[in-house]
């Protein structure tokens, strides 16, 4: 089965499966979220008779003066948001949360900010700060590294946070929702595990400490 990445909103899948198979099922990544979303909408706007004039495009810059909002909406809360980053292993969650943790430390929505963050949390749970190398937020990058001693650390200051539990609850558990399922057979040998189903960097618990509001995604007109 291969399936095609374009330019466009579909995505063309070729292949044979045998008869009398199962269907096949899976997943696409998509390269660019926001250009993808800002495609659909155009899409959305047209198929309502709204012509759409000047193509398509997204922008990381500040909106320009005199814009108004036409649309918002409203995140779920970060606890609900963690609970799909520690059980689903949801990597693209963990790079924006990283950037909102950027923008609430310091009103800069970059990864070298979301990192300072992280750091400046680190040091006031007293987790030594030299037994990490953080690159990204969701821990796919070859340079992230721990220690074993800053990870334990870190858990240990993490179960003495006033968010504790909201930290225990989005930890998945073996047979249980998500990635862990795949643990399933092996639950009775650990009915008392709780774990990430992949390692994705300080900052998922540092969130808590510099952001506990909603995120908020406006669409913006001259």
């Amino acid at each position: 089965i291969t399936v095609a990445v374009g330019a466009g909103l579909g995505f063309p899948v070729t292949g044979l499966i045998a008869q009398g198979d199962r269907p096949w099922e899976g997943t696409v990544a998509i390269a660019d979220p926001a250009l993808y979303a800002a495609r659909v909408f155009a899409s959305v706007l047209e198929a309502r008779g709204i012509r759409v004039m000047g193509g398509v495009t997204t922008s990381s810059e500040t909106l320009p003066a005199g814009m108004r909002v036409l649309a918002a909406r409203e995140s779920p809360p970060l606890r609900d948001l963690l609970a799909v980053v520690n059980k689903d292993s949801q990597n693209l969650h963990t790079e924006i949360l990283l950037r909102l943790v950027g923008i609430r430390a310091s009103g800069q929505g970059t990864v070298e900010a979301g990192q300072a963050a992280v750091q400046a949390f680190l040091k006031r749970l007293e987790v030594p700060s030299g037994s990490w190398g953080l690159q990204d937020g969701s821990g796919l990058s070859r340079s992230d590294l721990v220690t074993a001693h800053g990870l334990v650390s870190l858990l240990a200051a993490m179960d003495r946070h006033p968010h504790a539990q909201v930290l225990r609850a989005s930890l998945a558990e073996p047979g249980q929702e998500g990635a862990a399922q795949a643990l399933g057979s092996k639950a009775e040998a650990f009915p008392s595990a709780h774990a990430r189903t992949a390692f994705k960097s300080a900052f998922i618990k540092a969130a808590w400490g510099v952001s506990r509001a909603s995120s908020c995604t406006s669409v913006s007109s001259p």
